[in-house]
This record gives structure tokens, C-alpha cells and sequence, in this order.
């Protein structure tokens, strides 16, 4: 065996494990039936009014749209991110 046909037996080899692990996630997926049914809560850990609240609600203007819901900016600013982490952390899961 040459080294070509090592080469081409390590990319078949790839290639088919790539394909092999893709279609598991295929076939892993879940999907909700009615998400999203209430109004979408989007945190912002930052200050209101900089470039991060803008973007914030930016998105969400935009994501309501296609979604069909409200999406509705929260400022939980302080701590460095951490205030809005923690609120996030113990919300309501859905």
C-alpha cells in the first residue's frame, strides 16, 4: 500500500464518518409545537441607551416580525454582564 492509497482511504474514511455524525443530528432534533406562545424576553446586560441596547432592540424589531411574536427588551445592566447573566440563568423555563 502506497501512500496515495493511504490518503485516499483516510478521506473516504472522513468523509463518511462526517456524513455519519451529520445525520445523527438530523435525526436527533426536537422540535416545539407552539414556541413560541408568550411574548420572547431578550436581556440586554448592558447599559440603556449605548450601542448594545440599540442592537438589542434592533434585533428584536426585526425578529418579531418573522417570528409573529413580541419580543421584548430587558435592561439588567451591572457588574460587568453579571446581573444580566444570573437574571437569565434563574428565568422561567419554557
Amino acid at each position: 500500500m502506497n501512500l496515495a492509497d493511504t490518503r485516499r482511504r483516510s478521506l473516504v474514511l472522513g468523509a463518511l464518518t462526517t456524513l455519519a455524525a451529520s445525520a445523527t443530528l438530523w435525526t436527533a432534533t426536537a422540535h416545539a409545537d407552539d414556541y413560541p406562545s408568550r411574548a420572547v424576553t431578550l436581556v440586554s446586560p448592558y447599559g440603556a441607551g449605548g450601542a448594545a441596547d440599540l442592537a438589542a432592540r434592533t434585533l428584536a424589531n426585526h425578529a418579531s416580525k418573522p417570528l409573529g411574536q413580541e419580543i421584548v427588551v430587558v435592561i439588567k445592566a451591572g457588574a460587568a454582564g453579571v446581573t444580566g447573566s444570573n437574571f437569565v440563568a434563574r428565568a422561567r423555563t419554557d
